[in-house]
């Protein structure tokens, strides 16, 4: 990046050295404040981006919550921030300089690299995580009042590791309070993969929708695996309001039952069976912190070990959007305009209605006329555009020869099928058996879909169709059967014999 980005203008004392990242509506950057007799400190500085636009406001009232949100909040295991600054109008934040790596980059070397995080180090890692939320769960203000803080944007991306092995947690900035009367319910805030279900359904929440969260990272850093699948937003948001989710041992079979045991409940869609605070979490997950070895120097040999970690791909990227279709009008504001045509300089493009010259013939030409124009125009070429340029003159622009479509791929002559779920359960496809839980195959592709079916005793089958022609991944979660009690059975009276002779009672 050019230093004569204006980007790159000293803030106040701070002289901006380089560009670390940016999200949604804010970017970082790493900064020196210059001191006497040679005195110089990093620090991070957190500005607005300058496009945000129609979003500024609500960005500018983000950035001010976090400053005055985290000038409350002094704990070793969350990122401080030094002050509020502004420059021109311009508010900007000034903040501590982790040397490290974000959670996010980290895991997603991990996945693109098929390694996974020891047990004790995921373990320790998410435990500094709790202790630092515990912390900002149970901050007061100056009366001893309980804020009721909640984060809501637990995520890979907000937790940060040192080159140490230390873990901080940061960005405070859609964080909430309960008492602010202000927050309304029904509004989404944060990375939805990583939202509790509550959260995905816009209820009111509490500070367990952040122990949901943490449970997301927890499932992740201990498979490598994605818990809830990213290829739509809406779809990705009916799994995490579902928030069906299978134990981590069903994707690595070496985790002990207690790691699945507090997962599974740190992830239950239920707020009433989750732990109820981050100080139970921390007492679930030291034990098997200690158990497994992990510490920082774990987790930091872990890291460096990892190497070159990929970039950053949380922050949401700009669609851009289809132009509308040209329009001419004969007002002044009331044409449409191209978006790709409009960004040449000294390029404008417009389209004038056709007249018909036919306008006042017999209605009975019309349809004679259209067949041979169109007959006409197909035996054509397509004509030229000319546009008027910034220097009064025209140019011409040939049309593009028709674009050719692409022949399609090759079909695959095999394809993958992975079905995990619970252990040593029967697998059949099409009524053949194949083997147990977990299995992975290599099957013909076709274009037919196969029926998958699983069993186990005690349990519900289960069966699912999937496409022939494509890599599956099926999760199986089977049903225990619910076993009814036999009703006794009625006995039988034996017949009374009539006597006809016998009088009747009264």
């Amino acid at each position: 990046m050019a230093e004569t980005d204006v980007r790159f203008r000293p803030l106040g004392r701070y002289r901006i050295v380089e560009r670390l990242g940016a999200g949604g509506m804010a970017e970082v950057f790493r900064a020196v404040v210059d001191g006497p007799a040679g005195f110089a400190r990093s620090v991070v500085v957190k500005r607005l981006l300058p496009q945000s636009g129609a979003l500024q406001p609500a960005a500018r009232e983000a950035l001010l919550t976090e400053a005055r949100l985290c000038s409350l909040l002094h704990h070793p295991g969350i990122v401080q921030v030094y002050e509020l600054d502004e420059e021109a109008g311009e508010y900007f934040l000034v903040m501590e300089l982790v040397d490290g790596e974000d959670l996010g980059n980290i895991l997603r070397t991990c996945i693109a690299r098929g390694v996974r995080m020891p047990p004790g180090v995921a373990c320790h890692l998410v435990n500094e995580v709790a202790q630092a939320l515990a912390y900002a769960h149970a901050l007061t203000d100056d009366k001893g009042q309980r804020l009721g803080l909640i984060h809501r944007d637990i995520s890979p991306s907000n937790i940060m590791i040192s080159k140490s092995g230390g873990v901080k947690l940061l960005d405070f900035g859609i964080a909430k309070v309960t008492a602010d009367e202000r927050t309304r319910t029904g509004t989404l805030k944060g990375k939805i993969p990583y939202m509790s279900p509550e959260q995905a359904d816009g209820r009111r929440l509490d500070h367990r929708s952040d122990i949901f969260s943490l449970g997301v990272v927890l499932y992740e850093c201990l498979v490598s695996q994605r818990l809830f699948p990213r290829e739509a937003e809406l779809h990705t948001l009916r799994l995490v309001r579902q928030a069906n989710v299978s134990p981590p041992s069903n994707l690595r079979p070496e985790l002990e039952p207690e790691i699945d045991r507090v997962v599974m409940k740190m992830l239950a869609r239920a707020v009433a069976d989750r732990p109820q605070s981050c100080e139970e979490v921390v007492a679930a997950l030291r034990p098997l912190v200690q158990r497994h070895g992990g510490d920082a120097t774990a987790l930091a040999r872990f890291v460096a070990e990892l190497g070159d970690t990929a970039t950053s791909d949380d922050a949401v990227p700009e669609v851009a959007l289809p132009a509308p279709p040209l329009a001419a009008t004969g007002s002044t504001g009331g044409a449409a305009t191209n978006s790709n045509i409009a960004s040449r300089p000294g390029t404008q493009a417009f389209a004038a209605p056709r007249r018909s010259r036919w306008r006042h013939s017999r209605w009975a030409v019309v349809p004679l006329l259209g067949v041979l124009a169109l007959w006409w125009r197909q035996g054509r070429p397509p004509r030229a555009t000319i546009v008027p340029t910034s220097t009064g003159t025209f140019a011409t622009h040939e049309p593009a020869p028709p674009a050719t479509e692409a022949p399609a791929p090759p079909r695959p002559a095999t394809v993958h099928l992975r079905v995990v779920g619970q252990a040593h359960a029967h697998v059949r496809i099409d009524g053949r058996d194949v083997g147990e839980l977990p299995i992975d195959l290599e099957l013909p592709a076709r274009r037919d879909p196969r029926t998958v079916t699983v069993s186990a005793p005690g349990c519900a089958p289960w069966s699912e169709r999937v496409a022939a022609d494509t890599n599956n991944t099926l999760s199986v979660r089977l049903s225990p059967l619910v076993k009814r009690e036999a009703r006794p059975r009625r006995q039988k009276r034996p017949p009374v014999a009539f006597d006809p002779e016998s009088p009747l009672p009264p």
